[in-house]
């Protein structure tokens, strides 16, 4: 998958939830996803975050 916020772009593969919570609306919190790449893991709140399925790795152009 990638998920995009801004200029940071991330592609790997999606584990399961992650073990952190995330701010989301006012007084609450809620898991966010885990995704793995090649040499990083990237804990995020879906929600915050443009996520697209790809079905194979595609060159990121740096911005």
């Amino acid at each position: 998958m990638r998920v995009r916020k801004g200029a940071h772009t991330f592609e790997g593969t999606l584990i399961g939830p992650s073990e952190k919570k995330f701010p989301r609306g006012p007084n609450r919190t809620a898991y966010g996803c885990l995704m793995e790449g090649e040499d990083f893991q990237l804990e995020f709140a879906w929600w915050d975050w443009k996520v697209m399925p790809i079905s194979s790795p595609q060159p990121i152009a740096a911005e």
